[in-house]
């Protein structure tokens, strides 16, 4: 324990580390205190003398012990229950449940890709829960199509949708690439804080916005997570633009054209496409 708490000694008695002579050291828990505690009836604690009572006086004014469950409770928060033990949880927002059995391990998520059914607490700066949350988190699917007949992956389309079912198309036509198309409008400040999800995009198409932002956007500073040569995450904050390209491979591990077995899927299913046939004579 010494060497925890980077002092010579250690007093188990006050669990204080120390490091003058162990014989002059007074544990303020200890018998060497000359004073009894004071109780305080106005908020049912203990001081250790006058002037810690005196000093607390700030303090008492603002919160209490309750006796029966001996919780620290503030005087303006109402939430506490009459029967000791029930209350609201600070971690999950539930009220009136009994805090001794309630399992809670992991804080609720706010709410992504589309406005909340339930009431919650996503758009509120307090705990306090809306009726109504119009919080939402942008979600952008995309996906690349590239001509491969140079040897060279050259994007020729990009089309993104959104949770909406909005369905933009980027093509390469009078002289500007569907890649910097699709960039210039991602990147844009109206995409603000937008999340942008490809599958197996650690592979192929992330690399299209390093080649974009090398060209274009040279002193822009982004954060990469790698695996090898593969990027699982890229994330740009700079100028409060917090845009992210993840990969939907990290979290489903299973091939496009498994997704309708994988999740039921009846109405939909991963078409073909002519990569081969996909050159500029048959644009």
């Amino acid at each position: 324990m010494p060497s925890f708490k980077k002092r010579v000694y250690y007093s188990e008695l006050c669990d204080t580390g120390y490091n003058n002579n162990k014989n002059k050291h007074v544990c303020k828990n200890g018998p060497g205190l000359k004073e009894e505690k004071i109780f305080c009836h106005e908020c049912n604690r203990y001081c250790v003398d006058v002037e810690c009572l005196r000093k607390h006086r700030n303090v008492c004014d603002k919160e209490y012990k309750c006796s029966g469950c001996n919780s620290i409770l503030q005087r303006n928060d109402h939430t506490h229950n009459s029967v000791c033990g029930y209350g609201k949880c600070h971690n999950c927002i539930q009220e009136n449940i009994d805090l001794c059995v309630h399992e809670c391990f992991m804080q609720r998520k706010i709410g992504k890709g589309g406005y909340c059914v339930e009431v919650c607490v996503c758009n509120s700066k307090s705990s306090e829960k809306w009726k109504d949350c119009t919080f939402t988190t942008n979600y952008i699917f995309f996906d690349y199509e590239a001509q491969q007949s140079t040897g060279t992956h050259i994007p020729s389309m990009v089309i993104a949708h959104n949770f909406e079912d909005t369905k933009y198309v980027f093509s390469t036509d009078d002289g500007a690439t569907a890649n910097d198309k699709f960039y210039k409008w991602a990147l844009s400040k109206d995409m603000k804080g937008t999340t942008y999800i490809a599958h197996n995009s650690k592979s192929y198409d992330t690399y299209f916005i390093i080649q974009y932002i090398l060209k274009h956007m040279p002193t822009v500073k982004y954060e990469i997570i790698c695996n090898g040569t593969k990027i699982m995450m890229l994330e740009i904050k700079e100028g409060g633009l917090n845009i992210k390209f993840i990969d939907s491979h990290n979290f489903i591990q299973s091939k496009l054209s498994d997704f309708p077995k994988t999740f039921r899927l009846t109405e939909a299913k991963k078409g073909y496409f002519p990569h081969c046939f996909n050159t500029p004579e048959n644009q």
